[in-house]
């Protein structure tokens, strides 16, 4: 009981530790530009305020499910996790009618806290299993995540070039309208772009995760999260905001790690591999191909000084992908500024993610590739790195 009680006291101490390195390795996502928050005006969102809200009940609940008892089995997991996922599905249908579903939520609500912790219970043991770092036995930082609507985030860039300059945390929940209004407000106060777009989650302690997407996304998410909080420990993480190209580091391996360890979470949970209902690969292929072509002769139009007509272009390529059943809401420098950091992405114009493929294939495990990644400090550093392995 005492070595238990000790566990929890510094579990306790360190993540409140976590949390503070949190803060201060945010800052540029939540930094204070004048013109942001007068765009942004009342959709502000307070992380600080979040934290102080959520971190005490997550860890009250944390501390409650040790109690003898109150552990669930893993067939009440998997149980808990199908209720909560089918009263979401339900409540959306019941929003989309204009129904407010008092109901639905509340027993939403009480499975919440019971379904966060089978998915951090499922992907901290997934981390145990990949030799990752751990405190009394245990997986440190502790997964922690809190299921829900993310916020989403305002973002800029030169009208003359692809470069993320500002970003501001705003409500998750805005309309088209209102987020039409914050691009447009900005713009009228800064000749940049400007754009309000969608995260599917946020590195804050807990880490925000969305319960709108599917259980696959959901669990790689929640993976991904949890490597940045992760890596805020070790050389990669400290050194996220040194350049434009760590910060592309980061973000690219946690997805293609944050992609293994949320798989491997939910076989260890459910004992089977996940079906996903992806859109048709040659689709796919189609949405990779027209961004990525877009993304460079942007970038080509751009360098001309021709901004006027980057920006057309940028806009007739947004009608033909989504005459091709998508729906992105806009193109524009901001986008590509922004979605272009994840090296995977068609919006991004980088060797950074085949480097990293590279550098994955070369490792035995996802732990392996986690921990030899967690060790870069720079970008010349990875450099150097993958110089040697394409030598070895």
């Amino acid at each position: 009981m005492k070595l238990h009680d000790l566990f929890n006291k510094n579990i306790l101490k360190n993540s409140v530790f976590l949390i503070f390195i949190i803060f201060v390795t945010q800052t540029p996502d939540v930094k204070q530009f004048t013109n942001i928050n007068l765009a942004a005006g009342q959709h502000s969102f307070s992380i600080i305020g979040w934290e102080l809200k959520h971190f005490p009940e997550k860890w009250i609940h944390k501390i409650w499910a040790q109690i003898p008892g109150n552990k669930p089995t893993l067939e009440e997991k998997i149980t808990f996790i199908d209720e909560y996922f089918e009263l979401t599905q339900s409540i959306n249908v019941m929003y989309q009618q204009n129904h407010t579903p008092k109901k639905l939520n509340y027993d939403k609500e009480l499975l919440r806290a019971r379904v966060e912790q089978s998915i951090e219970t499922a992907i901290s043991e997934t981390a145990l299993n990949e030799n990752l770092d751990i405190m009394w036995g245990f997986i440190f930082p502790p997964v922690d995540i809190k299921l829900g609507f993310p916020p989403g985030i305002i973002v800029t860039s030169p009208k003359d070039e692809l470069k993320l300059t500002n970003s501001k945390i705003v409500d998750g929940q805005l309309t088209n309208a209102q987020r039409n209004v914050i691009e447009q407000k900005f713009e009228s106060l800064e000749s940049s772009s400007a754009l309000v777009d969608n995260i599917a989650g946020l590195g804050t302690y807990p880490a925000i995760v969305s319960d709108q997407n599917s259980l696959k996304e959901i669990f790689n998410t929640a993976a991904h999260e949890w490597l940045h909080n992760y890596w805020l420990f070790h050389p990669l993480g400290r050194n996220m905001w040194k350049s434009t190209e760590m910060y592309t580091i980061n973000e690219t391996a946690a997805n293609i790690a944050g992609d293994e360890i949320g798989l491997k979470a939910y076989e260890l949970l459910f004992g089977e591999i996940l079906e996903t209902k992806n859109i048709p690969l040659t689709k796919h292929d189609l949405f990779f191909q027209t961004m990525k072509e877009t993304r460079i002769q942007t970038e080509k139009l751009l360098k001309s000084g021709k901004i006027s007509e980057a920006e057309d272009y940028m806009e007739k390529q947004r009608i033909l992908i989504n005459s091709n059943g998508y729906d992105i809401r806009k193109i524009n420098q901001a986008y590509f500024a922004f979605r272009g950091k994840y090296g995977d992405s068609p919006a991004s114009n980088t060797p950074i993610y085949s480097q990293l493929v590279e550098l994955r294939g070369n490792c035995l495990t996802v732990g392996e590739f986690i921990t030899k990644i967690s060790k870069i400090s720079s970008y010349e550093h990875f450099q150097k790195q993958m110089k040697e392995l394409q030598n070895s």
